[in-house]
């Protein structure tokens, strides 16, 4: 039995934890605070098969598949539209709207 349902976004930063630093450039190579801010924001929804946003950065896009959800970045505006298309098989994976 397939359930629809919105829950609410955990915080994306965390207490004495940032998720970029103050550096000019930024390093993709993600330390242990990142990946524990990754699982404290996918804490509520480690039980969902699939996680559809907007977009997201690379890591979360990461952590979200290795906790065995399946990510997905869309260009839908309505987000009905866009769980009616993944129920159907249809949502395509915009990697490109990864940042």
């Amino acid at each position: 039995m397939q359930r629809i349902e919105t829950r609410p976004k955990a915080g994306h930063h965390l207490e004495g934890m940032s998720h970029h630093d103050d550096s000019s450039s930024h390093d993709h190579n993600h330390g242990i605070g990142e990946t524990a801010l990754h699982n404290t924001m996918l804490s509520n929804v480690l039980d969902c098969e699939a996680l559809i946003a907007g977009g997201m950065g690379m890591g979360a896009y990461e952590s979200i598949k290795q906790s065995g959800i399946k990510p997905f970045l869309t260009d839908k505006i309505d987000a009905d539209e866009a769980v009616q298309a993944y129920i159907s098989g249809t949502l395509d994976d915009h990697v490109e709207r990864l940042h």
